[in-house]
């Protein structure tokens, strides 16, 4: 494995699918691409985002791009194409000089542009659309740039909380390889809901296990049952 991976985050597909909640055959196909046969032609298509990494002979994804993952997902969900964030993202990337763009905090207020750009380009109509109603594109870029994000006071994201209202876990690419700690503790969040599990769902029981509140081991048991389904 790549030693310059440990700082910046390690998530398989089937970990970035869980967090980010869709199906993982469409992180495989947005972050690394896929290929189909039409006719007697092998195809390829290209990511919207992502690099190369490697885990253990997995695909994986770094913590930026599962950051640009959940914009991804949103702007899918509105039906936006990948053409036309493929576009957008190549456009950030130029903009802003950065591999990552939509983890710098001013996109959130020039990204508008960008995706406008996209949008007249790729003559992509659900997106024109949501570029027509402020507040649905002003959500959009909210909810999946902004929501939960920590940004360090070069203005490039640190950390995210899963939970934004709930600040309680914390994913950072520097603490235990990315993965959902109890911010305060440091403990993953998966050690005290298996610890909750084997402890007969007592809460003090493990509270007092891993030296930490019980509100911390009800919010990671929370949290880990919401990624179970």
């Amino acid at each position: 494995m790549d030693g310059n991976l440990f700082d910046i985050g390690l998530y398989t597909i089937a970990d970035a699918a869980r967090l980010v909640r869709i199906p993982t055959r469409e992180v495989a196909r947005w972050m690394f691409g896929y290929e189909y046969t039409r006719g007697e032609e092998r195809r390829r298509v290209l990511p919207v985002a992502g690099e190369q990494h490697m885990v253990d002979d997995q695909r994986a994804l770094s913590f930026f791009e599962l950051l640009e993952l959940r914009l991804i997902r949103e702007l899918r969900q509105h039906g936006v194409s990948l053409q036309a964030i493929r576009l957008a993202v190549q456009r950030a990337k130029e903009e802003h000089d950065h591999p990552h763009p939509f983890v710098i905090r001013s996109i959130a207020t020039d990204g508008r542009s960008i995706f406008a750009e996209a949008a007249h380009a790729t003559d992509d109509q659900p997106l024109l659309d949501l570029l027509k109603k402020q507040y649905a594109m002003s959500q959009v870029i909210k909810d999946s740039l902004v929501a939960g994000v920590v940004f360090g006071d070069d203005g490039v994201a640190r950390a995210w909380h899963p939970v934004p209202k709930d600040r309680v876990i914390i994913l950072d690419p520097r603490r235990s390889f990315g993965k959902p700690i109890i911010d305060a503790a440091g403990v993953p969040t998966w050690t005290l809901f298996d610890a909750y599990v084997a402890e007969g769902r007592d809460v003090a029981r493990v509270a007092r296990i891993y030296e930490v509140s019980r509100e911390a081991v009800t919010k990671a048991v929370a949290f880990e049952s919401n990624l179970l389904h």
